[in-house]
C-alpha cells in the first residue's frame, strides 16, 4: 500500500479530531436534554403503575391482589434506574470527560504521524534502553515504533500547559499558547480533572493554574466548592476544545510541511464553510480570523476567500459593521467577477449581485448552480426578486423549484457513507 502524503494524513488526523468533537456537541445539544424528559417521563409513568398496583393490592379479591404483586414488582424494576439521580448530569460529565479524551487521541496520533513522516524528529525522542527492550523486538523498525509510543505514552501524560510548551521547543513554534481560548481551554481542562477524581470539588491547584493562565473566574468559586457543567458552559468548552485542537493541527501542518501550505488553505476555507452551516458560528468565526491572520498563504485567491468567509462569519454573527468594515480594507476592483459577487452579496447589494451574477454565467468553475443553493454566502440572497431573475435567466430554471430536491441531492452527495 501507497505511503499517505504529509498532506492527506494531517488532514485526515486533524478532521477525524473534529467529527469526534462535533458527535459530542450533537449529542450535549441535543440527548443531554432528551436525557432530563425521557427521566422525568419514566419515572411519572411507573409512578403510575405503582399506584395502580396498590389499588389492586388494597382489594379483597385474591387475582386482584396476584395481579397488583406482578404490577408493582414490574413496575418497581423498571422504576429504580430513573429514580436515581440526575441522567442528563451524568451524561453531561461523560461527554466533558470523552471531550479530552479525544483531543489526547488527537495529539498522539499527530505526534504518530510526524514522527513518522519526519524521521528528523526522532532524534527528540528519549531513548533510554535497557536490555529488555533490546531483547523484545528482532527488528530496527519494530524498536522504533516502540520508542515512538513510548515517547506519546509519556507526553500524553504531562498537563496540556507542559505539552504546548514542549510542542513549542520540539517545533520550533512560539505561539501555541497564544491561541485566544487558550485560558478557557486550560480552566475545562482543569475541571475535566475534577470531575473525573474529586467529583467537581474546587481544589487550591485548580484555582492557582487558572489564575496563571490568565483566566478569570468568578470570585465565588472556592476550595472545596462543587462545580457544575450547565448547558452554556458544556457547549462553549466543547467548542473550546474543538478551537485549539484544530488551531494547533493546522500550525504543526504548516510549520512542519511547508509545501502542504495550499491543501492547509483549502482545509482552513473548508472548515469555516462547515461550521457556518453547522450553525457553530463562533467557532467558524474564530478559525476563520485565525485563517485569515496567517502570514504565509499559498495564493492572493485563498487569502481574498479567508477574508470573505471572515466577513460571512461576522455577518452571520450579526456583526454587519465589522463584516463591511474587513470588507472595506481591501480592494477588489481587480478582483475576479466571483469575488465582486461575494462581496456585493454580503453588503445586501442585490442589483449589483443580480448583474454580476449574469455575468459570470453557467461555465465558472468557483460558482456553480448548486453553489448558489446551498452556499451560507448566498443564504440571504437567494430570497431575492434579483436573485431568482438572475437564475433563471443562466439556467433557465426556477430556483424554487429544484432547491428542495437538488439542494438535498448535494447535500446527501457530500456525506462520506
Amino acid at each position: 500500500m501507497a505511503k499517505k502524503k504529509s498532506c492527506e494524513a494531517i488532514r485526515s488526523i486533524i478532521e477525524d479530531f473534529y467529527c469526534s468533537i462535533r458527535d459530542i456537541r450533537f449529542l450535549s445539544e441535543v440527548h443531554i436534554g432528551l436525557a432530563n424528559e425521557i427521566q422525568a417521563n419514566n419515572i411519572s409513568k411507573y409512578r403510575e403503575e405503582i399506584g395502580k398496583a396498590h389499588k389492586l393490592l388494597k382489594s379483597s379479591k385474591k387475582d386482584s391482589n396476584h395481579k397488583g404483586e406482578l404490577i408493582l414488582h414490574h413496575a418497581l424494576t423498571k422504576y429504580l434506574p430513573f429514580s436515581y439521580g440526575f441522567h442528563a448530569d451524568t451524561l453531561a460529565r461523560s461527554l466533558f470527560i470523552f471531550t479530552f479524551a479525544c483531543f489526547d487521541a488527537f495529539v498522539g496520533n499527530l505526534l504518530r504521524e510526524i514522527f513518522m513522516l519526519k524521521k528528523e524528529q526522532q532524534h527528540t525522542i528519549e531513548k533510554t534502553l535497557n536490555l529488555d527492550d533490546l531483547n523484545q523486538y528482532k527488528t530496527v523498525a519494530q524498536l522504533r515504533s516502540h520508542l515512538i509510543e513510548k515517547e506519546i505514552s509519556s507526553f500524553t501524560r504531562d498537563s496540556y500547559d507542559k505539552q504546548f510548551k514542549d510542542l513549542e521547543k520540539r517545533f520550533g513554534i512560539r505561539t501555541l499558547r497564544e491561541f485566544p481560548k487558550w485560558p478557557e481551554f486550560i480552566e475545562a481542562s482543569q475541571r475535566r480533572h475534577l470531575f473525573t477524581h474529586c467529583e467537581g470539588i474546587v481544589s487550591a491547584n485548580y484555582i492557582t493554574t487558572c489564575k496563571a493562565t490568565g483566566c478569570k473566574i468568578p470570585s465565588a468559586i472556592k476550595v472545596g466548592e462543587k462545580l457544575d457543567l450547565m448547558p452554556k458552559y458544556h457547549h462553549a468548552s466543547i467548542q473550546t476544545v474543538a478551537e485549539v485542537g484544530v488551531k494547533l493541527g493546522v500550525t504543526i501542518w504548516r510549520k512542519l510541511f511547508p509545501g502542504d501550505i495550499k491543501f492547509s488553505d483549502d482545509y482552513l476555507c473548508t472548515t469555516i464553510v462547515n461550521g457556518i452551516k453547522d450553525d457553530v458560528i463562533q467557532y467558524a468565526l474564530s478559525i476563520a480570523e485565525f485563517a485569515v491572520n496567517q502570514n504565509n498563504v499559498s495564493s492572493e485567491q485563498y487569502q481574498r476567500m479567508f477574508v470573505i468567509n471572515y466577513a460571512q462569519s461576522l455577518k452571520w454573527d450579526k456583526n454587519e459593521s465589522k463584516c463591511l468594515e474587513v470588507l472595506d480594507n481591501y480592494d477588489w476592483s481587480a478582483c475576479s467577477a466571483e469575488f465582486q459577487l461575494a462581496v456585493a452579496v454580503l453588503k445586501d447589494d442585490f442589483d449589483l449581485s443580480n448583474q454580476l451574477m449574469i455575468t459570470i454565467g453557467s461555465k465558472c468553475y468557483l460558482v456553480r448552480k448548486m453553489d448558489y443553493l446551498v452556499w451560507p454566502l448566498f443564504r440571504k440572497f437567494i430570497k431575492s426578486d434579483q436573485f431568482k431573475s438572475a437564475f433563471k435567466s443562466i439556467y433557465e430554471q426556477d430556483p424554487v423549484l429544484i432547491q428542495t430536491k437538488e439542494a438535498i441531492d448535494a447535500t446527501i452527495s457530500n456525506v462520506d457513507l
